[in-house]
């Protein structure tokens, strides 16, 4: 089988040339986004990233064996922060390779995980890394 297409990872009317990505926002209405023309960023990364895990599942990947990125639920607690009582959801991102070579080139992103390494990195996520050679990222959404 052949790695993840944009279209299942992304939503089917995104698109890609050598500078641009586009995904369009209405294939995010399934996760939860309502567009605007002021979508925040944070709502956009996480719809992204929860229409990418409606694809990248573990069930996937056993059919289909070049998928290496999952994505499963990591459960949820209730949080405080400044007085307010906040419901976190973690999931988790699990990168799989083949290679003992680790390299953060960002022109490659999901061959090697530097993407989801620059978007922890962007959005202040929680980033744990489990023994080599599979990588674990621990993504929170404190939502409401």
């Amino acid at each position: 089988m052949a790695e993840p297409t944009l279209g299942q990872v992304a939503g089917t009317n995104s698109t890609q040339n050598l500078t641009t990505w586009t995904i369009d926002k209405s294939d995010l209405n399934s996760v939860g986004l309502t567009a605007t023309e002021t979508n925040t960023g944070e709502s956009l990364f996480v719809s992204f990233f929860l229409k990418a895990k409606e694809y990248l599942t573990p069930e996937n990947q056993v059919n289909n064996p070049d998928i290496q990125v999952t994505i499963v639920d990591g459960g949820q607690s209730l949080i405080t922060r400044n007085g307010t009582t906040y419901r976190q959801t973690a999931y988790f991102v699990y990168y799989s390779h083949i290679s003992f070579a680790y390299s953060a080139s960002l022109h490659q992103p999901l061959r090697n995980g530097a993407m989801l390494e620059y978007c922890a990195k962007l959005s202040r996520l929680a980033l744990q890394v489990a023994p080599f050679p599979r990588r674990k990222w621990s993504m929170s959404d404190a939502s409401g």
